[in-house]
């Protein structure tokens, strides 16, 4: 009976850790549309405040370079994000690409990389939901979780 405990939690686990891929990429083109807009107001604050700098006052100027400082400081932050997701993505990947049975892979990639259901799959390949859902157990059963895994 332990062992069917532990065999659950590893079930469980793999589950865990691979389903954070399922809205990674959406995640990751939020990031990136982010990033693009603080580069965009970046720049154009500069060009105000080097257009406007004979004229303006030092605390208007002041208040375009704390802008800059928020604005850089978000960009560091979204960007360290965006390489952490993106080397989720890719460990993800390569932990299925481990696995050694080529059905297993294929399940894996298609709940977890694909975003599709159980259930569909089931109907594209020709089984019963039921059958499916046990092949989603034996296919989790033969992956191996990266001791160094990145959580998000």
């Amino acid at each position: 009976m332990k062992s069917a405990k532990h065999k659950m939690c590893d079930f469980y686990d793999a589950n865990e850790f691979l389903s954070q891929a399922i809205h990674i990429d959406d995640k990751i083109d939020i990031i990136s549309k982010t990033l693009s807009d603080i580069y965009a107001n970046c720049d154009l604050m500069k060009s105000r405040m080097y257009g406007f700098e004979k004229v303006q006052t030092s605390l208007n100027k002041s208040n375009f370079e704390n802008a800059i400082i928020k604005l850089t400081e978000q960009k560091e932050r979204l960007t360290e994000e965006l390489k952490k997701l993106v080397d989720l993505k890719v460990q993800i990947i390569q932990t299925i690409e481990n696995v050694q049975d080529g059905e297993a892979r294929r399940f894996l990639r298609w709940i977890y990389l694909q975003g599709e259901t159980v259930r569909s799959y089931g109907e594209i390949f020709g089984y019963s939901e039921k059958t499916a859902s046990r092949r989603k157990l034996d296919a989790l059963s033969k992956v191996v979780i990266p001791k160094d895994k990145i959580t998000l």
